[in-house]
């Protein structure tokens, strides 16, 4: 108890230990009364986290592994878990790009198909011979433009001439994988190949160069002999026994394997025979002139019966080597 009234110093200080000592008692309760409540505030949280209650403060805690396949990819972050029959067998954990179809080759092969219809429709647009020009080989050998060809009539052997004054021979059943030819000749140094022509038989060339003097090659490409040169004092050039100035042509006879014609810029196409290299016949075309006109180029019909001519002024010239002088004129 508190006493009332006077009091002396030994009651007060007896009374304020009193009340310090009520006091801690209090507090001592209260700090008990509130560990009880937090307890009982911690256990309820619990039972709110079990059954669910959304108004619980922070993140909510991660759902089990369990939980999370049995409930879906709802709350699932990240891309989402691939479904279980993505593949069959193996292709069911495989990593990557899914593969193809299985139809994917015949549509390739179809593809293919198609392609190929549009380059035949494409070469038989072209070609409208239906030569196989799909296959093809490049021979190569000149160092200088081609200036003339002709192919035996058997088709075995070319023989090609360039202004690099050089003559190839390519043999087509022995030519090996560099497709090079099995003979190179230089019939004139310093003129280059003009004319070449097979025999009809095919054991025979004729070659005409820049020169004068054209020259036969047996199939292989032996020399056989060259024309003489003509007089070059001589004014009538019936009476020469060959060309006096630079040849411009020639061809083989058609059907006469002993025969061949070479044309010249000294105006005269001569007939040659071929078995014993010596000139036959002498053909000057007709000029309204006394003048020389060069002879550019010569050649028979498939008979052989007709011979014409191509002059330096724009005329064709057409003759019959029978009679020896042309007798028709085509100007240009």
């Amino acid at each position: 108890g508190i006493r009332s009234g006077w009091m002396t110093v030994e009651d007060v200080i007896g009374q304020q230990q009193q009340l310090q000592q009520h006091g801690a008692s209090r507090d001592a309760a209260a700090v008990i009364d509130g560990a009880g409540q937090h307890r009982s505030d911690g256990a309820a949280a619990a039972a709110e986290d079990d059954d669910g209650d959304v108004d619980m403060i922070g993140p909510p805690r991660p759902p089990a592994a369990a939980d999370r396949f049995a409930n879906g990819d709802d709350d699932m972050m990240g891309p989402s878990w691939p479904a279980a029959d993505a593949g069959d067998g193996d292709d069911a954990d495989m990593v990557g790009p899914p593969r193809p179809p299985a139809d994917s080759n015949a549509t390739d092969d179809s593809e293919s198909d198609t392609d190929e219809d549009d380059e035949d429709d494409i070469a038989g647009a072209y070609d409208p011979y239906g030569l196989p020009i799909a296959h093809e080989v490049s021979l190569e050998g000149h160092a200088r433009a081609v200036s003339c060809l002709d192919i035996e009539h058997t088709g075995n052997r070319l023989i090609s001439g360039s202004f690099d004054y050089t003559l190839r021979i390519f043999d087509f059943n022995g030519m090996k994988a560099d497709l090079k030819s099995f003979r190179e000749l230089t019939p004139d140094d310093g003129h280059p190949v003009l004319s070449v022509s097979w025999s009809p038989t095919g054991d025979q060339f004729l070659c005409v160069t820049g020169s004068a003097q054209p020259r036969f090659y047996d199939r292989d490409g032996r020399l056989l002999g060259e024309c003489v040169r003509g007089d070059m004092y001589i004014r009538d050039m019936k009476n020469t026994k060959g060309h006096i100035t630079s040849c411009t042509g020639g061809c083989w006879h058609p059907t006469d394997k002993f025969t061949a014609v070479t044309c010249s810029e000294d105006g005269t196409v001569r007939v040659w025979d071929a078995h014993n290299i010596m000139q036959k016949t002498v053909v000057r075309p007709t000029t309204p002139t006394a003048a020389r006109v060069a002879v550019t180029t010569c050649g028979y019909n498939s008979s052989g019966k007709l011979l014409a001519a191509g002059l330096m002024d724009g005329t064709i010239q057409v003759c019959s080597p029978a009679l020896v002088t042309f007798y028709t004129s085509c100007d240009s």
